[in-house]
């Protein structure tokens, strides 16, 4: 099986296709292709297994090809009506291959920082990113202990673009691991998942009921609106 589609064998009676497990004598048999656009692969790719997958691909961008998307990305981020609406922006620091979005300006920008005695991240506004930042947690660069915390008010109002290792067209995000952008975006209306299109599954991604979906899906190819349809932003 691929990602793309399921092959299955198959024959065909009465116009109805059977799918046995050994074939009748006489019967002819066909090959049946289904799209594996709306299956939920649980059983047979493990999160894990997926992750490994789509960070290869990722990887295998050239520095020059990711230095073209990250700008195009960037366009189409500023061109999203909810984006340029927001004050105040939750953006992130991109750790190994993920798309680099330090190009935008203009708004008040706030990145994660790692809360140990809560396990979670809180959002902090950042003004310069070379007196602001320190190495965090895995060697992330984020905010500085010193810097005070967005209250919950800011955190609600913000747009938030967050990194992915995978995205489906359906808003379903796999992420690093461990859930913490998910308990970031539990009280979230207006969050993007920022991904290369080569990070965008065609099919449905698992998911666990503490998962939180996205409500746009960002390529430097397209601007998907999970909840209706393509965007027009282009």
């Amino acid at each position: 099986m691929t990602a793309e589609s399921l092959t299955i064998k198959c024959f065909l009676l009465a116009g109805k296709l059977f799918f046995p497990r050994a074939f009748p004598r006489g019967k002819r048999s066909f090959v049946c292709i289904f799209p594996a656009a709306t299956e939920t692969m649980d059983a047979l790719e493990p999160k894990e297994s997926l992750r490994r997958e789509f960070a290869a691909r990722r990887r295998e961008l050239s520095p020059g090809s990711r230095l073209l998307f990250d700008r195009e990305i960037v366009r189409r981020i500023e061109s999203l009506p909810e984006y340029r609406r927001a004050k105040a922006v939750a953006s992130f620091v991109a750790f190994g291959a993920e798309p680099d979005l330090r190009a935008l300006a203009g708004k008040r920008f706030f990145l994660p920082r790692f809360d140990r005695s809560k396990n979670e991240y809180s959002m902090v506004e950042i003004r310069d990113r070379e007196r602001d930042l320190v190495t965090g947690r895995f060697g992330i660069p984020e905010p500085d202990p010193r810097l005070p915390e967005a209250t919950d008010e800011e955190c609600r109002e913000m747009f938030y673009l967050v990194p992915a290792v995978a995205c489906d067209r359906f808003g379903t995000r796999l992420g690093r691991g461990g859930g913490f952008y998910d308990r970031l975006l539990r009280t979230v209306r207006n969050s993007a998942a920022v991904i290369y299109s080569r990070q965008l599954a065609e099919f449905r991604l698992p998911s666990e009921k503490w998962d939180r979906p996205v409500a746009w899906v960002i390529t430097e190819n397209e601007t998907i609106a999970v909840n209706a349809g393509d965007s027009p932003a282009e």
